[in-house]
């Protein structure tokens, strides 16, 4: 289950006003990636803000079945900046933009 902190969800803060703007933006949530935690929140108005370089997932596996099947969903929608391929660092490695703008790569693990 994914738990959700929105803005609005915070105690009062005399420093920190809450507008309408931002009330309904998410503070904290956190999610399981392929075994891994990763946290995250929306950006507020007034921080800076680059879309593209601002986040990068790497999704590393022993699976090659679960890194083709996890790339071809964000691939459908997105941009594929490299191919599934195999490289001299990894059986199975590729990258992709998805349709949000967030960055990702694939590594097999071959351990």
């Amino acid at each position: 289950m994914v738990h959700i902190i929105l803005f609005l969800d915070a105690p009062e803060d005399m420093d920190f006003s809450l507008t309408e703007e931002i009330k309904d933006l998410v503070m904290h949530t956190a999610l399981e990636i392929e075994g891994s935690t990763v946290m995250c929140s929306d950006v507020p108005p007034g921080m800076p803000f680059i879309l593209g370089n601002n986040i990068g997932l790497v999704i590393i596996s022993k699976e090659m079945d679960r890194i083709r099947s996890i790339f071809s969903v964000l691939k459908a929608e997105g941009t594929v900046v490299m191919d599934l391929q195999e490289t001299f660092w990894s059986k199975l490695y590729g990258m992709v933009t998805d349709k949000f703008g967030i960055a990702w790569q694939f590594h097999h693990d071959r351990e």
